[in-house]
């Protein structure tokens, strides 16, 4: 049996804090260590953030659009890819993303009839579930990027 959800109101706070708090983090970045501070594993901010918004996004999509027929998610192969293919973005159009993926996860919470409803495919959590993980995913990542910011080493991440 699916976990009881918590109300959209909840989850929308929720949402619309993690961005706050990541949008008032955002001013302390410089251009030098949006590029060169670096997780163990290579991943910059710039990365780190580029991950957050794609992810946003792309937990919106997926509860809207679902994946097509037949299509397997491997999270960890999709966020190598889309990685990649950010990586030439300058910062502006990575906040722009940042900024549209919460929106899409906003407007996704408002038109979906069911919280409760299964998620998609392959994803052992319902729709609500789905978009009450994105606050949590954005409060992990900030916390990397904090530390970098401190000084402090990160092993590897948790994209």
């Amino acid at each position: 049996m699916a976990q009881e959800i918590t109300t959209r109101e909840t989850i929308r706070a929720d949402i619309n804090a993690a961005q706050e708090d990541l949008q008032e983090l955002m001013p302390r970045i410089s251009d030098d260590d949006w590029y060169n501070l670096q997780r163990d594993d290579g991943w910059s901010i710039h990365d780190i953030v580029g991950h957050i918004a794609d992810s946003s996004y792309g937990i919106a999509r997926m509860l809207t659009a679902g994946l097509p027929p037949g299509a397997k998610l491997n999270i960890d192969e999709r966020n190598a890819a889309r990685r990649e293919s950010m990586r030439t973005l300058p910062r502006a159009e990575i906040e722009q993303r940042l900024a549209s993926g919460f929106d899409a996860a906003r407007e996704t919470l408002s038109s979906i009839p069911d919280l409760n409803a299964p998620g998609p495919p392959g994803i052992e959590r319902n729709a609500g579930q789905c978009l009450a993980i994105i606050p949590l995913h954005v409060a992990a990542h900030q916390q990397e990027i904090e530390d970098l910011l401190a000084g402090r080493r990160i092993v590897g991440g948790d994209t």
